[in-house]
């Protein structure tokens, strides 16, 4: 089973130390090369945008990209009026 979500943050961290903090979630969770290489994912954490510049230009265009971010700016934009 796999399940697409999309969250945001603010960091005082600077973009290759936020990337290896997600590399390490991804090993605690039990990610591992060898199953990597059978395609078996145990998970994936990807850092699509840092300081407004898209690293991940292919993956802001997935459907479940756009539609997560709409939703939380809607959730945001709900709870700050």
């Amino acid at each position: 089973m796999f399940s697409n979500q999309i969250g945001f943050f603010f960091s005082h961290l600077k973009e290759e130390q936020i990337k290896v903090e997600l590399k390490n979630i991804e090993k605690k969770a039990g990610r591992c090369l060898k199953d990597q290489e059978k395609g078996i994912i145990a998970l994936d954490i990807d850092l699509l945008l840092f300081h407004h510049r898209i690293l991940k230009p292919q993956d802001m265009k997935r459907e479940y990209v756009i539609k997560g971010i709409k939703e939380i700016f809607k959730t945001e934009t709900k709870e700050t009026l």
